[in-house]
């Protein structure tokens, strides 16, 4: 005796693609990178950090922000058919540190002066800013400051990402003294 016929359906798998849009290593704070995973009718998404689910990341496009990691995305079709896309590699930078010690008091008198550090390591490049202007030619991590305002420097590390330190004001606080001896003689 015959069976009877059963009809089989192979759905196929539906694409799964990433696409940068953007740089895929980036200092961190900054967000220039979107993952755009493919379009299509009836699609959904989830994003994964290499094997680990991104909890309510389930959008066409994800934007990578905090660490450096390989990125793939889930695509589901209507039929319930599903694809894991290939890893994109995301490397984000660390910001340096920017900070500033001062070697004395940063309350003098006109003509005198206060060293100003900012912090030192390998890799390292610097340009000081007084309010909002920077220096012409201070780039070293040493700045002696012998005008009133407030400071600041800006490190930049060998990966090209940069942070500006908090201000350091310097103020000048010292009266001339003024004569005020009579001229008149004596007798």
């Amino acid at each position: 005796k015959t069976s009877s016929v059963v009809a089989v359906k192979v759905n196929a798998l539906p694409t799964a693609t990433v696409t940068a849009n953007g740089p895929t290593t980036f200092c961190s704070g900054t967000n220039p990178l979107t993952l755009v995973a493919n379009a299509g009718a009836g699609l959904s998404y989830q994003w994964l950090k290499g094997t680990t689910v991104l909890a309510g990341a389930t959008s066409q496009n994800y934007v990578p922000t905090v660490t450096s990691t390989l990125y793939k995305v889930q695509v589901t079709d209507s039929n319930g058919c599903s694809k894991t896309s290939s890893a994109v590699a995301v490397k984000v930078n660390a910001l340096p540190t920017a900070t500033i010690t001062a070697g004395g008091p940063t309350t003098f008198c006109a003509g005198d002066s206060v060293k100003l550090q900012a912090n030192t390591g390998t890799g390292l490049t610097y340009q000081w800013i007084k309010g909002t202007t920077p220096i012409s030619g201070s780039v070293a991590s040493l700045y002696t400051a012998k005008t009133a305002g407030t400071y600041k420097v800006q490190v930049t590390n060998s990966n090209g990402c940069s942070r500006t330190s908090s201000g350091k004001a310097v103020t000048i606080n010292c009266r001339l003294a003024v004569d005020t001896q009579d001229n008149g003689s004596l007798s």
